[in-house]
């Protein structure tokens, strides 16, 4: 919430003022014992985007429907925050778990959200992964059919 809240004027222009309200209004929710109802789960790309800009992490999100890569938006990467990334997978339709990838891994698509909006500060984030993120286009390309991508190669 306080990604949101604290830099608004820049949400707004990436994810518009409807989602800006919608995402506030799910992240806003602090009721103790009871499981959060479907209008507060975490929804992707735009939660994405407000995690790895909060934390100024690399967040990859992976589901059998689609996965993605968030890199901050608006900070450029300290070292500390090089090679630190967080990775959940969306199972069963209904939750995430976090998952820890090898070193060296192909890197999911980047979402699109990144190219059209990153400020200046942030774009160095993409020099040292660029090769990573080719990977994984390249083994998609490579593994793709007519009907799937085939994840077991």
């Amino acid at each position: 919430m306080s990604e949101l809240t604290e830099n608004y004027a820049y949400y707004f222009n990436v994810i518009g003022n409807n989602e800006c309200q919608r995402i506030y209004a799910a992240l806003n929710w602090f009721e103790k014992g009871a499981f959060a109802p479907h209008m507060r789960w975490i929804v992707m790309p735009e939660m994405g985007i407000l995690t790895a800009s909060r934390f100024n992490v690399i967040l990859h999100v992976l589901s059998m429907e689609d996965s993605a890569t968030y890199l901050p938006f608006r900070t450029h990467p300290s070292s500390s925050s090089q090679d630190e990334s967080i990775t959940i997978v969306h199972v069963n339709g209904n939750h995430y778990i976090k998952v820890v990838l090898n070193r060296d891994y192909p890197m999911p698509t980047l979402v699109p959200h990144w190219t059209h909006h990153v400020l200046p500060d942030a774009r160095s984030w993409i020099i040292p992964y660029k090769r990573r993120l080719d990977m994984y286009e390249e083994y998609i390309e490579r593994t793709r059919t007519r009907d799937y991508v085939d994840l077991n190669e």
